[in-house]
């Protein structure tokens, strides 16, 4: 299908605006306030106001999202370097596709070579010449690797050489330059990879490496380090470059910091404290300061500082844990910008206070859910934070933070929502369940079994519940509730009791003898719940057929249960090796034996993508994805959804973005839209929104997927398309701000999508109808469109879309969003027009009203004499009571007291006419001008009793006029879904009896000649 038939749909984020993880921070040397932050998956981040904003520069430019690594040139800073690929290779670690360059402060980016690098996690950038690069490539982290190592360019990446290697198993984790001597670096290199159950860290192939001949020749450096060596940080003192610190995972006592004070001849232990060596594969992270040469820093859980050199360290907070990099500006050493697990913050204060990381909209949510509630919420586990509770469409608010609420469980999810009681929730936590009555704010633990994971073998868990472990309501019976390990466990009374309704679902015979120690060696050994294995990861229950049972395991095997758990059948496809993660199994709403298994094999370096489609209950399986029909060879895939409104239109998720297919996935294509490049992690469709939940960049929702639905063979051969718009719900949304803080809300009105295969030569028109056929609204392709302003007064900045939208002329997709108002009242030139043009403020509405509930016809018409029409309904907001006849009273009054406003401002645009006519009277003198003045004062007193039209001064300073008054009738009955009030018909009464008088007045001033006495 061609993509430009469904150019115009569009994703919005909405939020929330808390930061996630970042492993790669830099700055300015030249522009103190100006920060660059990388998100592991969200791309590379700016802020030239010390992180008061953020706003993404990679967009558009990058193919992946994940950053590892960022460098800005000393010798000119509109170069900059960025490295894709985070070197923090937690389980659920994205892969980067190489460095990329910017040679214009950011403005564009261009690959520049190293694809398969996968992760890189530091840049050198010569001082003078920034063309001559050196890069650390740790290499694929699922498997051994060629690309492993330190490479460089000389040309600015239009050629690279490595220049390091050691072995395809061992990679470059750090590398510093030697700030007296360019050509002097040293090297971290790590040997290191992760498996589903494990990582694994150490060898006696790594070690620090040394060039002084600027990458020609290494040494391994020795004297006084570990032989067996795991991940590094290496930091070189500029105020002393003859020290050297190593911060190293090693054997037991061995781990540390070293110090060396002859550029790395020779090394001593200066300090063995093991609360910076936690979890040494994720951290070991070591800066020096700038001007000091005894201050140090290390990043890990905790961030600590030393003051001696070493010896000693003390904790500074920081905004979040899980502390990654550093970057300290070398003229104004108080200045930092630090990253964590929650994003970048930013302090000039020595870390005594930092910025807020509450403006990134970079988190990573494994899975989405949404409540019964209207408008629906979504929720999310946001990992290394709390779960989170964010609407789809803010209706009041005084910050962008208000409308959140954490839910049960924690970053590792899943969530679920009882459907009978949206304050009942249900959350995981590393495979622990809780319940959640929001009611009470109580938060009840309801594990299957009390046993404490970390550290422990898999093969001693009594139930192996991962860090995703499912959990879901069954859809025939909202008391029941299904969570997982190796087994499918049911609970009928709020976990209470857990039984057990399968077998071991999963092939751990295959594969126990992996697990009877500890995951991870030979240095660190590392349980948190991500290496738990040989799990159920996908469970559903059929939402056509009761007590049918789907249930997918981490290492590669599917079952089905047809009888609500008695009995099991392996389904599983062909031919699917061990270890592949089942990481999603879909159940179609057309059939109950048609499924859609989503499977990934990227941890175990195998990147291909794996969707399996069956339509007989697993007996057999197709691939919809051999690499060739749409989704590359090298994505692999993490979700998928079959639109409950047309049969075999699917759309998947993968590690690079976001596909559709049109025929059952036979074919498939790009749906990225206005989606950043992040990772996918899941997909929902919500009556016909699509949820999009990433991994670096929140949460998305596509608002209207129904030209989708309508697009075939017929309508992509047509020259001229008018889209039938879907039901429409009568809503008053906030005015939100602009910013990384802020949500934004949907379209505030009716879609309407229309399409031109060629440019629309002439006039093109959109006329709304009601049901009875009369003229509501138009819309044409002339005048200038719709325009945003900003308004800041006393509370946060809101965003107000002025003017009428316009019918775009231009070949392909367009939408227009109706508001549903009627037409507003006329107002004459220089009333409520932008700051500069403005003359006059209304302090009321004066909007039209909100069309009523109903039936409305949309017409497309152009020069040539085509049209086409489609009809859609306007429906009351559900949580509304008011009767059809009480929203009638109030679209009757606001027509009323609308109209009377257009009779003013017309008569207000006559008055300012004829005192132009007036002034030149008076210029001109002679006999006619001082009776032109006498007039211009007698008709300026009736136009100030009809409109402000003080050039100085504020609203306080001059007395209510009758378009104010009249526009406080509007504002009085159009806040809510309801009758007017009751005294809303006398006031009405007393302005139409101003109306009459004021407006024969003015009539028998405009009427009278100039020369009259």
């Amino acid at each position: 299908m061609d993509p430009g038939l469904y150019a115009a749909l569009q994703l919005r984020s909405v939020g929330p605006s808390r930061g996630g993880r970042s492993t790669a921070v830099t700055g300015y040397r030249d522009r103190m306030h100006t920060f660059l932050m990388g998100a592991v998956g969200g791309g590379i981040w700016r802020t030239d106001d010390a992180g008061q904003t953020w706003r993404n520069v990679s967009d558009g430019y990058l193919g992946v999202g994940p950053i590892g690594a960022l460098a800005v040139a000393s010798s000119n800073s509109n170069i900059v370097y960025a490295g894709t690929g985070s070197g923090g290779v937690r389980g659920n670690v994205s892969v980067g596709d190489g460095v990329y360059r910017t040679t214009d402060d950011g403005k564009s980016w261009q690959n520049i070579g190293l694809p398969e690098s996968r992760h890189i996690n530091r840049i050198q950038i010569h001082p003078t010449n920034p063309d001559r690069v050196y890069v650390a490539a740790l290499g694929s982290i699922f498997g051994p690797s060629e690309t492993r190592g330190v490479y460089r360019t000389t040309d600015g990446g239009k050629s690279w050489k490595k220049i390091l290697y050691v072995d395809r198993g061992t990679g470059a984790i750090d590398l510093v330059m030697s700030p007296d001597d360019a050509n002097t670096l040293y090297a971290a290199m790590w040997t290191a990879e992760r498996k589903p159950w494990a990582m694994f860290s150490g060898s006696r192939a790594g070690g620090v490496f040394k060039t002084a001949d600027g990458g020609e020749t290494w040494k391994k450096l020795g004297g006084g380090l570990p032989e067996m060596i795991g991940r590094i940080g290496i930091a070189v003192s500029p105020a002393r470059p003859d020290r050297v610190w190593v911060l190293l995972e090693a054997e037991g006592a061995l781990r540390g910091l070293y110090r060396s004070e002859d550029r790395g001849a020779t090394f001593r232990q200066v300090n063995g404290d093991q609360s910076m060596m936690a979890r040494p594969w994720y951290y070991t992270h070591v800066q020096s300061h700038p001007t000091n040469p005894d201050v140090v820093f290390i990043n890990n859980e905790d961030f600590f500082r030393s003051d001696d050199a070493g010896l000693s360290l003390v904790q500074i907070p920081t905004p979040h844990g899980d502390n990654h990099d550093l970057w300290i500006n070398p003229d104004h050493p108080e200045i930092w910008i630090q990253s964590n697990d929650g994003g970048a913050n930013i302090t000039f204060t020595n870390g005594a206070t930092w910025s807020t990381q509450y403006n990134q909209p970079t988190g990573e949510y494994y899975t989405v859910v949404t409540d019964n509630r209207f408008p629906y919420r979504l929720y999310a586990p946001q990992q290394d934070n709390t779960t989170v509770s964010v609407p789809s469409a803010v209706t009041h608010g005084l910050t962008p933070y208000e409308n959140w609420f954490a839910g049960s469980g924690c970053e590792t999810g899943p969530l679920a929502v009882d459907p009978r009681n949206p304050d009942i929730i249900y959350g995981g936590c590393k495979g622990w369940v809780s319940r959640m009555d929001r009611t009470s704010d109580q938060v009840r633990e309801i594990w299957i079994w009390p046993q404490e994971g970390h550290g422990l073998p898999n093969a001693e868990y009594k139930y192996r519940e991962q860090w995703n472990s499912q959990l879901r309501f069954s859809p025939h019976d909202p008391g029941v509730i299904y969570h997982t390990s190796q087994h499918v466990h049911r609970t009928r009374d709020e976990g209470q009791a857990w039984e057990v309704i399968s077998p071991d679902l999963t092939r751990w015979e295959e594969h126990k003898q992996l697990h009877v120690e500890r995951p991870g060696g030979p240095l660190t050994y590392d349980q948190t719940g991500v290496e738990v294995y040989g799990t159920v990861f996908a469970f559903e229950e059929s939402p056509l057929q009761r007590g049918l049972f789907w249930a997918g395991s981490d290492d590669g095997a599917i079952h089905i249960s047809r009888d609500g758990g008695t009995s099991w059948q392996n389904v599983t496809p062909p031919g699917l090796p061990l270890h592949s993660t089942v990481n999603e199994i879909v159940l179609s709403p057309y059939a109950a034996g048609r499924a859609f298994a989503v499977i990934h094999r990227y941890r175990m370096d195998d990147f291909h993508p794996y969707i399996y489609g069956t339509n007989d209950f697993g007996a057999s399986w197709k691939l919809l994805t051999d690499g060739t029909n749409g989704i590359p060879a090298n994505h692999p895939t993490r979700t998928i959804q079959e639109d409950p409104a047309r049969r075999g239109l699917l759309y998947a998720g993968t590690e690079f973005g976001l596909f559709i297919s049109f025929d059952d996935g036979a074919h498939w294509q790009s749906f990225q839209q206005n989606l950043p490049r992040t990772p996918v992690m899941d997909l929902l469709v919500r009556g016909s929104d699509l949820i999009v939940a990433t991994q670096g960049r929140g949460l998305w929702i596509l608002d209207d997927l129904t030209p989708l639905y309508q697009l075939d063979a017929r309508m992509a051969a047509a020259d001229k398309v008018l889209f039938k718009p879907r039901t429409t719900t009568r809503m008053r949304l906030a005015r939100t701000g602009r910013g990384g803080e802020w949500p934004e809300n949907p379209p505030d009105g009716a879609m309407i999508y229309y399409r031109w295969a060629t440019p629309s030569a002439g006039q093109a028109t959109l006329e709304i109808r009601d049901g009875a056929g009369a003229l509501v609204r138009t819309f044409t392709s002339s005048g200038p469109g719709t325009k945003e302003e900003i308004f800041k007064a006393m509370r946060e900045p809101t965003v107000t879309i002025v003017g009428d939208p316009k019918v775009r002329t231009s070949a392909g997709m367009h939408r227009l969003v109706w508001d549903l108002h009627y037409p507003p009242a006329y107002l004459a030139p220089g009333v409520n027009e932008g700051i500069g043009e403005r003359i006059a403020v209304v302090t009321g509405d004066t909007d039209g009203p909100y069309a009523l509930p109903g039936t409305y016809t949309a017409t497309l018409r152009t020069a040539d004499g085509w049209s086409q029409s489609q009809t859609f309904d306007v429906v009351m907001d559900p949580r509304v009571k008011s009767t059809l006849a009480e929203l009638k009273e109030t679209f009757d009054l606001g027509i009323r007291a609308r109209d009377r406003i257009t009779g003013i401002q017309l008569g207000v645009a006559r008055g300012q006419a004829r005192i132009k006519e007036l002034d030149a009277a008076i210029a001109a003198g002679g006999a006619g001008a001082q009776e032109a003045a006498r007039q211009k004062t007698e008709l300026e007193g009736v136009l100030g009793k009809l409109y402000k039209h003080g050039l100085t001064g504020d609203h306080a300073d001059l007395r209510p006029e009758l378009t104010t008054d009249y526009a406080n009738i509007l504002t009085l009955i159009y806040g809510a879904d309801t009758r007017p009030t009751s005294n809303a018909y006398p006031r009405m009464e007393e302005l139409d009896a101003r109306y009459r008088d004021l407006m024969d007045r003015l009539t028998t001033l405009l009427e009278r000649p100039i020369s009259d006495r």
